[in-house]
Parts: C-alpha cells; structure tokens; sequence
C-alpha cells in the first residue's frame, strides 16, 4: 500500500483534473478484485450509483478493511482512502474530504459520490469504534 504522503504528492505534480482523472483510473487497477466467494462474504452498501462491496476482517489486534467497486474510478479512490486508513488504523482521524482536497479531486466529484464517499467512511468509522 501505497503512503498517504506519497499519493498526495503525486497528485499535486499532475497539471489539470484529466491527469488526475487518468491517475485515479490507473490506482483503481491496483485495488484486488475480491473472488466471488469473496463478494458474497461482504457487505454491499446502500444508496451507491454502483454496487460498493464493504468488510472489516479482524486479525490479531489489527483490523483489515476491505472495499470494492466495479468502476475503476472508485477504487481509485478506495485505494486512496486505504492508504489514509493504514496511516490511522483506527480510523478516529479520517477525514477522507479533506485528502480528496490535497489531492487536487474533491471540486471535481459529483456530489452524489461525494456523498457516498461520506457514507462509506461513516461506516468504517462506525465498523471500527464497534469492532474496538
């Protein structure tokens, strides 16, 4: 997993939104497609434009979030949101808005995504303050 610091910087060398665009596709590429098996054992969230797939596994002391989507570009972002998560693995800091904006994205997103971004980190939020 890639650091958060490091995602950030990257995206603030890329010139205008395509770049970042493109960027995002490509990090969505990198996100591990659950098996079917894998699908059935996660929970899908409501309220998405596009089937969002969502688990918390516990391992030792550590939990593991995991998230999926059929669209690269949300993945993209998944994979963003799960570099900050591993920078605060317990999740009481996360402000993925926040990073969205650093990274050079947040103005360009829907509101509908945006809100549904918010709605996945309420729930992992939630997930993680249950599972502490």
């Amino acid at each position: 997993m890639t650091d958060i610091n490091t995602l950030i910087n990257q995206f603030n060398t890329l010139p205008d939104w395509q770049a970042r665009y493109r960027a995002l596709i490509l990090l969505g590429k990198t996100l591990p497609t659950p098996s079917e098996s894998e699908l059935t054992q996660m929970r899908q969230l409501a309220g998405c434009e596009v089937p969002i797939f969502f688990a918390i596994d516990k391992h030792a002391e550590q939990h593991k979030v995991r998230l999926y989507s059929q669209s690269r570009i949300i993945n993209g972002l998944f994979v963003i949101l799960l570099s900050q998560l591993a920078a605060q693995p317990h999740g009481q800091d996360l402000d993925f808005h926040a990073t969205l904006e650093k990274c050079g994205i947040h103005g360009h997103l829907s509101a509908t995504r945006l809100a549904g971004l918010a709605e996945i980190e309420r729930q992992i939020k939630t997930a993680l303050s249950v599972a502490e």
